[in-house]
């Protein structure tokens, strides 16, 4: 897979879970998930991109 597939997939659960935060999580803690829901999309960037550049210099 490329990476714009891979990031696209990422980033459709990231706003599918950003919805369900909003919709089901209480307004008092909801930032909280928020800010860990954006962390965690950063990090699977950076997991998918160091494993495109290996498989690319293979």
């Amino acid at each position: 897979m490329t990476f714009k597939k891979l990031f696209n997939i990422g980033y459709a659960l990231f706003l599918l879970a950003c919805l369900l935060v909003y919709f089901f999580i209480p307004y008092t803690y909801g930032w909280v998930v928020l800010v860990t829901l954006a962390v965690l999309f950063g990090t699977y960037q950076m997991i998918i991109l160091w494993k495109l550049k290996q498989k690319r210099s293979t």
